[in-house]
């Protein structure tokens, strides 16, 4: 009995911190992480205040585990594109790149508070812990591609983070464009990704000297 009833808490603890995160995503999706606030967070998450600060210690705690939470999920699938078998360096990097555009404007909101908004210190410290994390799965695509001869001669970790940046501040623009567009306008706006998205890929495709092997 006292065993169910330890499983029985943990699992509502677990739902509770669930709903906390999911709320959180959701409050920072819509308008950026500045407007996170623990007494708004708890009325989301149908919470006590106090239990919200049970689970997170501050608001600082809480915005830092949920941009660390969906920024791993980026970087997860981006790792797993750049080191899939059998595919040229080439066509992993405009896998990835393509993938983590579409996805980004998906969720440009969302989107745009992981890559773009200006944060405090301690979360702007967890950005570029993650940029040196693409960095480094892109400067090992790099060498590959060097190692092929797909890519010229170059240092990889210089180059790596020349693309992370130019793909960074590619996306400010087609991110900053709010979603409640007129429907007519929807078409207009896929098109333009699909241009933007290309030319993201050629950019870094002919920066990193790119031969097309026959």
């Amino acid at each position: 009995m006292a065993y169910q009833a330890t499983a029985k808490t943990a699992a509502k603890k677990a739902q509770k911190y669930e709903k906390i995160i999911s709320v959180t995503k959701k409050q920072i999706a819509q308008a950026g992480f500045s407007s996170v606030s623990m007494a708004n967070i708890a009325a989301q998450a149908e919470v006590a205040t106090g239990t919200l600060y049970r689970y997170f210690s501050s608001k600082q705690a809480l915005c830092t585990e949920v941009f660390c939470k969906y920024t791993d999920i980026e970087l997860t699938l981006v790792e797993k594109l750049l080191n899939a078998k059998n595919v040229s360096p080439a066509q992993k990097l405009t896998t990835a790149i393509e993938v983590f555009a579409k996805r980004a404007m998906q969720s440009r909101h969302l989107a745009w508070s992981l890559i773009v908004e200006p944060l405090d210190p301690g979360l702007e410290a967890q950005r570029i812990k993650y940029r040196q994390a693409y960095c480094d799965i892109y400067s090992k695509l790099i060498d590959e591609g060097i190692k092929v001869q797909q890519f010229r001669p170059q240092l990889s970790s210089v180059s790596a983070a020349a693309i992370v940046g130019a793909l960074a501040e590619s996306l400010i623009g087609p991110l900053s464009i709010l979603s409640s567009q007129p429907t007519e306008k929807m078409q207009e706006q896929k098109v333009n990704q699909a241009q933007v998205i290309s030319n993201i890929v050629t950019f870094c495709l002919q920066a990193l000297g790119y031969q097309q092997q026959h």
